[in-house]
């Protein structure tokens, strides 16, 4: 009896002194320990379980974090990051880092880097003596972002984390009276917010009252300096300092003029990369990709009739283009760029893929203009409202741009185009819940081939 009294106060002691783990964080019965440092291959959720749920996401750590592994169980790895904090992430995000340089812990930090962080993390601040420019310090990465009128929206959605109406509901909204807060809007302070299920609005939760902010076009500088905190040069320069890689999120790379001779061809070439069926691409079941393509046409045709512009037509070559590159992005990068893997301009990969162009002129500035591409992500629940829904708010912040005839407005716009052609993947992210991946190629082809 004394020995049972003794081994259960040894395992008592085990449980109460066990460093890292918080009451928050689940352990299943097969953790092992492990002790090693690792590389996230793409942006990835962390998670305070080992298991995929719509509500034990913590944060969203990006592609080349660097995280020690603690431990390890099935298909799950047990990491320390390098706040200190702990979480559960799925071992195929995630490889050996070769660097010998190791992962510098809460514990080795300097005490006065730390401290600075620990509090502007997720913070908007006002650089009071560099003619009052404006950062964001990203909660996942705590690194700063700078903040211009131009590119705030598009910023912002590519650092969102997407959040359904039932849980947006449950951060009140800033009105001037301070409520109590919940679990959420302390999980998610200082967070950027995608409302997925309406049509794409971006607000912001205001760290000192986990209460919830809209940002748009018509507030967006005005809010940020009444919510900033001035900080000078010296502690700025402590934080580190960083930029969307590749134009994330929605992007448009500038055009250039088409070749003097185009050789036409029959077929498009393509990659071993193109999907074949739905599986290469984790279709939804119940969802026609045809009918996706139809509404975006019909929308952006609207505009563009009204605006005395030619409409536009799906095309085979630009679809097969679009969805060659959506796949590339969705299932070997994890993000939107459009960067391509061997170096060349997105020109130069699109010729070779052998698509009968015509040259046309406008008045515009874009002369001999033939080809331009879009992309972006977003959530759907796999049907065609939900996924309706995420392209509506994608061309809101579009036509957003119209104050400052932004790339993407300009696009929609553009009198060289007769056809369009759109590329999806889908990731899965829990039950009935998807990340799409989207590639728009406009341009302008000899429709007789």
């Amino acid at each position: 009896m004394k020995n049972s009294r003794f081994f259960i106060l040894i395992a008592l002691a085990i449980i109460i002194a066990w460093p890292g783990k918080s009451q928050a964080v689940l352990f299943p019965a097969d953790y092992q320990t492990n002790n090693f440092e690792a590389k996230y291959l793409e942006n990835t959720r962390v998670r305070t379980s080992p298991e995929i749920l719509a509500d034990n996401i913590m944060m969203i750590l990006p592609v080349g974090s660097i995280v020690q592994v603690l431990g390890e169980s099935g298909l799950w790895y047990y990491v320390e990051l390098k706040t200190g904090q702990t979480a559960w992430s799925m071992k195929e995000f995630l490889t050996n880092n070769d660097s010998s340089a190791p992962v510098q812990s809460s514990t080795t930090k300097a005490t006065s880097n730390f401290s600075l962080l620990s509090r502007v993390t997720g913070r908007l601040l006002l650089q009071v003596q560099q003619q009052g420019q404006i950062w964001y310090v990203d909660v996942p990465s705590q690194k700063r972002y700078l903040v211009t009128k131009e590119q705030a929206l598009p910023l912002f959605r590519a650092l969102s984390l997407g959040i359904s109406n039932t849980d947006l509901s449950r951060i009140f909204q800033c009105d001037g009276q301070v409520k109590p807060a919940n679990d959420l809007s302390n999980r998610l302070s200082g967070r950027l917010l995608l409302a997925v299920e309406d049509l794409g609005r971006v607000w912001y939760v205001y760290p000192d009252q986990n209460c919830r902010y809209e940002v748009r076009t018509d507030n967006i500088m005005d809010l940020f300096r009444a919510l900033s905190l001035g900080i000078t040069d010296n502690d700025l320069a402590q934080i580190p300092m960083t930029s969307l890689p590749g134009t994330p999120a929605v992007s448009v790379t500038p055009t250039t003029p088409a070749p003097a001779t185009t050789p036409a061809s029959s077929s498009v070439a393509l990659t071993s990369s193109q999907p074949t069926n739905i599986a290469d691409i984790n279709q939804p079941p119940n969802l026609n990709l045809a009918e996706v393509e139809a509404y975006w046409l019909q929308k952006v045709n609207a505009l563009r009739s009204a605006a005395g512009l030619r409409t536009l037509v799906s095309n085979k070559y630009l679809r097969a283009t679009a969805q060659e590159w959506a796949v590339y992005m969705g299932r070997d990068l994890g993000y939107c760029t459009h960067d391509r893997p061997d170096g060349s301009s997105m020109h130069k990969w699109i010729d070779t893929k052998n698509i009968p162009w015509t040259v046309r002129y406008s008045a515009d500035g874009w002369n001999s203009n033939y080809f331009t591409e879009n992309i972006a992500y977003g959530y759907t629940n796999g049907t065609l409202a939900s996924t309706q829904k995420m392209l509506d708010g994608t061309l809101g912040w579009m036509l957003d741009e119209a104050s400052y005839n932004g790339s993407h407005y300009r696009t929609l716009y553009h009198a060289d185009w007769n056809s369009v052609g759109m590329g999806f993947y889908f990731q899965k992210v829990s039950e009935n819940n998807y990340k799409i991946y989207i590639a728009w190629h406009y341009g302008s082809v000899d429709l007789g081939k």
